[in-house]
């Protein structure tokens, strides 16, 4: 029985170094072909303050690039909503519509549209507080979907 608590952390070691043995690289890691597309894009400015914050969440994962050839509109709507099932529950709805431009050519590259939402509890003494954070949250998910499609999108051959 001495054995026996050792076979899990066995097992985990095992499996770790497999991990790091079969090549696996992040998409966003530097020097990948993901990175190299993406440095190039430049995001376009922020006109409110949640356009801001997806500046702020778009420039996290692309960085800023020092040679740009591209350029990324996009608008972004959010819409607050109740939950019928649940009156002590609210959510925000939010679409980012973007296009991804040739700053030469000004072609149209690639566009789309992602969606989702994020919701926050009405019943807490910290309303203000809750609605800011879940504007946020969905603004960072929102980030992270129009990355991913560029990714996909780009990165295809």
């Amino acid at each position: 029985m001495a054995g026996t608590p050792r076979r899990p952390l066995l097992l985990l070691s095992v499996l770790l170094i497999g991990l790091a043995s079969c090549g696996f690289t992040p998409v966003y890691a530097p020097g990948t072909d993901s990175s190299a597309i993406l440095s190039e894009i430049e995001i376009a400015e922020p006109r409110n303050e949640q356009g801001y914050l997806f500046v702020r969440e778009m420039e996290d994962r692309l960085g800023r690039p020092s040679n740009a050839t591209k350029l990324l509109n996009y608008k972004i709507t959010i819409r607050g909503e109740g939950v019928e099932s649940d009156t002590e529950r609210r959510r925000f709805v939010g679409a980012v519509n973007y296009e991804l431009i040739d700053l030469k050519t000004r072609a149209v590259l690639e566009r789309g549209t992602v969606d989702s939402f994020a919701g926050y509890s009405v019943s807490d003494g910290l309303f203000s507080s809750a609605r800011q954070d879940a504007i946020k949250r969905l603004v960072i998910i929102l980030a992270d979907q129009v990355t991913r499609e560029l990714i996909v999108k780009l990165a295809a051959p």
